[in-house]
């Protein structure tokens, strides 16, 4: 039997629309919708020999933007601050003592994460789109297909302390 776990974004959405400041990683990431990577996918099997490999992305984004995005999608105007970043270590540490107490792995390790998320890990997105095929897509759009999906289907992604039954 299947169990929904919701999305990895509901972390997300919950901290947006949380009462008071939301705090912000300073970084930001590269991001791709899911239509992008299927795409890329069918590019990749289509027009890529057996031994290329593509870093696939639609657009770089700080976190400021992505959060605001998640803002819109779920209709509230949080106050938007720079994060504390000896405050998210603090906290990504007891995050992975409370996952490891209770027997979780999410394939991650919260402080890593943290540490990440204070970089611009972002990538040119030309080259693979080019070379697989995959066209530009709205993320906003698929930022609120998230919320929405998230608010139907309910839950936390992996990082939840509450296991599958």
């Amino acid at each position: 039997m299947l169990t929904w776990r919701g999305t990895l974004w509901g972390f997300t959405m919950d901290k947006v629309a949380a009462e008071g400041p939301v705090q912000v990683p300073s970084g930001g990431t590269a991001c791709v919708t899911a239509e992008q990577v299927g795409a890329a996918a069918a590019g990749a099997v289509e027009r890529s020999g057996p031994h290329a490999a593509w870093p696939i992305g639609g657009e770089n984004l700080s976190y400021r933007e992505i959060y605001g995005m998640f803002a819109d999608a779920l209709g509230v105007t949080p106050d938007f601050v720079p994060a504390d970043t000896s405050a998210a270590h603090a906290a990504a540490e007891a995050q992975r003592r409370r996952l490891a107490d209770a027997g979780i792995e999410t394939g991650y390790d919260p402080l890593d994460v943290a540490l990440w998320q204070e970089q611009d890990l972002f990538l040119d997105p030309g080259p693979a789109m080019t070379a697989l095929g995959y066209p530009p897509d709205d993320i906003a759009r698929a930022i609120r297909d998230t919320v929405d999906a998230t608010r139907k289907h309910g839950g936390q992604g992996p990082a939840s302390l509450t296991k599958p039954t």
